[in-house]
């Protein structure tokens, strides 16, 4: 198979970016709680990104030099290819000089940032072990790779929506925060709503006088997309807010070490044969 084919057909047997969420199934059955093991290690986004980033390199020593044990660091590679067959796929990416295509790491400079986040996660996930798998599940199916926002299209997405404003509020974070955003077309009235429509605001479980920033949709005539309304996660930079990259990092890890589901592997099964 050509390089070409093979992209079409990746393209053919994946759902669309305003599908996804459509598509996603969630996780069946409780939450088993995130393991002693996760829970009393915070560098375990350092060390298993880490050896992520390493073992697509094909480095054979870096499970000795970041102790991950050899169970694990087979778990990390049986994820990673079950994850291969699914959307959460698309977020990966490839190194230069990698042969594997692992999920994106944070910038040097930021690092730090990305770690208080993924020590955070693990607390919260002991509180709030349904909320978290949902919103790490639902986010790395479903978040757009390019803006980072999780676009919710039908009022049956608000829980996944709701599940990750619970998951950032629960990790307490004075620089990281949730925001709403709204997409406007050529049929939008001239003069929006500053706040969250009432609707959504009480399938969100969030205050009625949530502000509201209205965005260009990726198609100005898709009048479905008024409809729609997307859950941001941003982060403070300075005076500014911007779309935090550690975050979505974190969320990506997150996935393949803590909840790469059995439903996930039996879809990508179903796609490669069908």
């Amino acid at each position: 198979m050509t390089h070409k084919s093979a992209v079409a057909e990746s393209n053919r047997r994946r759902p669309g970016r305003k599908s996804r969420l459509e598509e996603f199934q969630p996780p069946s059955g409780p939450a088993e709680p995130v393991s002693d093991k996760l829970l009393n290690d915070p560098q375990w986004f350092a060390r298993y990104g880490g050896f992520m980033v390493r073992d697509s390199y094909g480095d054979e020593t870096c499970s000795i030099d970041l102790e991950v044990d050899t169970d694990m660091a087979e778990r990390i590679r049986k994820n990673l290819e079950v994850l291969s067959g699914t959307p959460v796929h698309d977020h990966f990416v490839t190194n230069a000089g990698s042969v594997k295509k692992i999920p994106p790491f944070p910038r040097e400079e930021s690092y730090e940032v990305a770690i208080s986040i993924s020590q955070a996660l693990t607390r919260t996930a002991e509180q709030l072990p349904e909320a978290v798998r949902t919103a790490v599940c639902a986010y790395a199916y479903g978040v757009r790779r390019s803006d980072k926002l999780l676009v919710l299209a039908k009022p049956e997405h608000a829980r996944f929506g709701r599940a990750l404003i619970d998951t950032v509020r629960s990790l307490n974070l004075k620089f990281l925060r949730w925001r709403i955003r709204g997409f406007g077309t050529d049929k939008t009235p001239q003069r929006l709503p500053k706040t969250v429509p009432i609707e959504w605001c009480k399938r969100l479980g969030i205050p009625s006088n949530t502000p509201i920033k209205w965005l260009p949709p990726k198609n100005k005539k898709n009048l479905a997309s008024a409809g729609h309304i997307a859950v941001e996660v941003v982060e403070q930079c300075g005076k500014s807010l911007e779309v935090s990259s550690n975050f979505y990092s974190v969320m990506l890890v997150a996935k393949v070490v803590f909840f790469p589901d059995a439903s996930e592997a039996l879809e990508g099964e179903v796609n490669e044969k069908g």
